[in-house]
């Protein structure tokens, strides 16, 4: 979601576009799960200062098809700007 980022922000008819190309390849959209950001990714209020984008951004997250899955720590405003992969064991 990178129209709600403030480093290279996409516009909304980038987000219009994925969101077509989401419902065109998904036989059910409202299966999917939607997030900001994820233990894989920086932290989402890493990207943006901007409270007005942080808000409109959980908004889209709350109200758009799919369950929406918020990272712990977003409520509660946690930066970060590295993955966790370093906090895990490798599987066997």
């Amino acid at each position: 979601m990178d129209v709600f980022r403030d480093q290279n922000p996409q516009s909304m008819e980038k987000l219009a576009q994925q969101v077509k190309v989401n419902n065109e390849s998904f036989n059910d959209t409202t299966l999917c799960d939607i997030f900001l950001d994820n233990h894989d990714l920086p932290r989402f209020l890493n990207q943006t200062k901007n409270e007005l984008l942080i808000r409109n951004a959980l908004i889209y997250l709350m109200f758009s098809d799919g369950t929406p899955v918020l990272y712990y720590g977003t409520e509660q405003g946690f930066i970060g700007n590295n993955s966790n992969q370093t906090l895990r064991l490798g599987e066997p």
